[in-house]
């Protein structure tokens, strides 16, 4: 019952795995009708949604390795579906990612390289695809 702001410590969820606890918003009620939508992070969903597509359809089985270029939010969502689904995590990061998000990465169990520094973001972009392509 995550809309309980009156709900005690005694009965707060236990969630099983951390993307149970982050993929839905908190609700917080502003003025009567208004409403916020709190999320910690929206792309658990999406990520979450990728990989059991993959693993309904046989694309890939536990234990197998995902690779994506990421540099974002998106990166440490998908190092927690691969985390619950039993599937390792490559992560491709342009060196704009900061240490928090690396360590969040490697908590996860996913495995990062970090491109060299590019003149432009569009650059980066291709530098990180290129290195992809190799790993596959």
């Amino acid at each position: 019952m995550r809309a309980g702001a009156r709900q005690s410590a005694a009965t707060a969820t236990v969630h099983e795995h951390i993307t149970d606890a982050v993929k839905s918003p908190d609700l917080i009620r502003l003025d009567g009708d208004v409403v916020l939508a709190r999320f910690e992070t929206m792309k658990v969903y999406a990520a979450l949604g990728a990989v059991r597509s993959l693993l309904r359809r046989g694309r890939v089985v536990p234990g197998q390795t995902l690779v994506d270029s990421s540099s974002g939010i998106y990166a440490v969502a998908l190092a927690m579906a691969c985390h619950r689904y039993g599937l390792r995590c490559h992560i491709v990061a342009s060196t704009t990612v900061d240490a928090t998000m690396l360590a969040q990465l490697e908590i996860l169990g996913a495995t990062v390289d970090r491109m060299p520094p590019s003149q432009s973001l569009r650059l980066d972009q291709e530098l990180r695809v290129r290195h992809v392509r190799r790993l596959l």
